[in-house]
């Protein structure tokens, strides 16, 4: 079993991103094609890293008689979110569509559908107008760093519990 859906996480934060700015998302990929400007791409930055203490626990499944260890515990995951668009026309910057992103992380319907895929938004770190040059042109570009938090449940099985007789008294 494994501690997460990784690719669960990725739909919810591309259809968040997506449903907010109304622009074409993609995961950023060194060799991708660009979509046509104005567009979004994501790109996990960190993680997931462990967060410590860990809640550990042990339980017994009766029926097998299987010791099963189980650690539950949220995971640490940073997300770079960064929107493009052509500048100063008339239109949306960049800038613009990552505000309505960034104010949407607090509303109780986007927490549910974020939470629906384990992530739970933590903090943003901002937003940072980064325009660059692509040919002889500008380009409007912003980019916006998330943490998440993301729960994370592992079991394995460690032993068999063994039978041992008792005869008067208890065992402690």
């Amino acid at each position: 079993m494994e501690p997460f859906d990784l690719g669960a996480i990725r739909r919810a934060l591309h259809d968040w991103l997506h449903a907010q700015t109304g622009l074409q998302v993609a995961w950023s990929h060194q060799n991708a094609r660009l979509p046509r400007l104005p567009f979004a791409t994501l790109h996990i930055v960190s993680g997931p890293q462990a967060v410590t203490p860990r809640d550990e626990a042990s339980v017994v499944d009766v029926l097998s008689i299987l010791h099963f260890a189980v650690a539950r515990g949220p995971r640490l995951l940073t997300v770079s979110c960064q929107t493009y668009a052509r500048p100063y026309d008339g239109g949306k910057t960049a800038m613009d569509y990552l505000l309505r992103a960034q104010a949407s992380s607090q509303r109780p319907s986007v927490r549910a559908a974020l939470g629906a895929a384990g992530i739970v938004v933590l903090e943003d770190m901002g937003i940072n107008e980064v325009p660059d040059i692509v040919g002889k042109s500008w380009r409007s570009r912003a980019h916006m760093d998330v943490r998440l938090a993301i729960t994370s449940t592992i079991s394995e099985l460690t032993d068999v519990i063994e039978s041992v007789p008792v005869s008067g008294g208890s065992l402690e």
